[in-house]
């Protein structure tokens, strides 16, 4: 397929230069940037992603932090809807 796209002279100096240091042409380097970026930037929703292996936003953050705790998933429900939880104070028990 073959579309035909308008850039700043700036950008068309950018990806020249990058193919130039790549050793690509720039139809690769533009359709390699279109690739990367078309997903992420115009999803989908009802894709079929089973070939697709970037986590969703939200997983990149599991496992960053413990809470010396082994049954969080299951206690899910009881930790987002707790009596005592204020969301203006975030998710912390500091007081």
């Amino acid at each position: 397929m073959s579309i035909t796209i308008t850039v700043s002279k700036r950008t068309e100096q950018k990806i020249r230069n990058q193919a130039a240091r790549s050793g690509q042409d720039v139809e690769k380097i533009v359709s390699g940037l279109v690739e990367d970026v078309w997903d992420e930037r115009f999803p989908e929703p009802d894709a079929d992603r089973t070939g697709d292996s970037r986590p969703h936003g939200l997983f990149q953050m599991a496992g960053m932090f413990s809470s010396n705790r082994t049954d969080t998933s299951e206690r899910m429900h009881e930790i987002l809807y707790a009596e005592d939880l204020d969301p203006a104070q975030g998710f912390g028990t500091d007081k």
